[in-house]
């Protein structure tokens, strides 16, 4: 999976990826895979209620209507394997 931001006026954008997977177990291997999934990316209209008490609050705080905003969710697993519930660990 991967995410780019738009390209700014200054030319810059962002860029993450990653695998869209979940491990259940400390070891790594498929057999102990689960599945993600990602639920979009919309933008944020209110930077100030989104992003307090975060990092990035705290270094942009008097700028942050001036910055592109935006969120996205990703959840990890099946609801119905009830791994997580049962013990509460998982690793992306």
């Amino acid at each position: 999976m991967d995410l780019q931001t738009p390209i700014t006026e200054s030319g810059k954008g962002g860029y993450l990826q990653w695998r869209p997977v979940a491990y259940v177990a400390k070891e790594r291997d498929l057999s102990n895979s689960t599945e993600t999934r990602t639920h979009g990316v919309r933008n944020v209209s209110d930077h100030t209620a989104h992003l307090k008490n975060t990092l990035l609050y705290a270094y942009y705080s008097c700028n942050l209507d001036n910055l592109l905003v935006q969120s996205t969710t990703v959840s990890f697993g099946l609801k119905e394997d009830g791994f997580y519930k049962k013990t509460n660990y998982t690793s992306w």
